[in-house]
């Protein structure tokens, strides 16, 4: 395992950047485009825990809009 937490850092904001970015990918091919204002929302999101359970959430949510209602809810909840 690697300790030098300048690593440890540019680890998880690579796992954080491409989460996010299979997020829109997911729903992209689901649903269609997804919007400016719900990348910015998932853009301000860094928790990796947060980010996985997104990443199930856009694998299995029935629409867009539960989906969103979710990423409201978890960003409400970290505050």
């Amino acid at each position: 395992m690697i300790e030098s937490p300048v690593i440890q850092e540019l680890l998880a904001e690579y796992a954080a950047r491409s989460n996010k970015e299979f997020i829109v990918l997911a729903l992209s091919e689901r649903f269609g485009k997804v919007t400016q204002a719900m990348k910015a929302q998932l853009k301000r999101i860094d928790d990796l825990e947060t980010l996985r359970q997104l990443v199930t959430l856009s694998l299995r949510c029935p629409d867009l809009k539960s989906f969103r209602a979710r990423l409201l809810e978890l960003q409400t909840e970290k505050g």
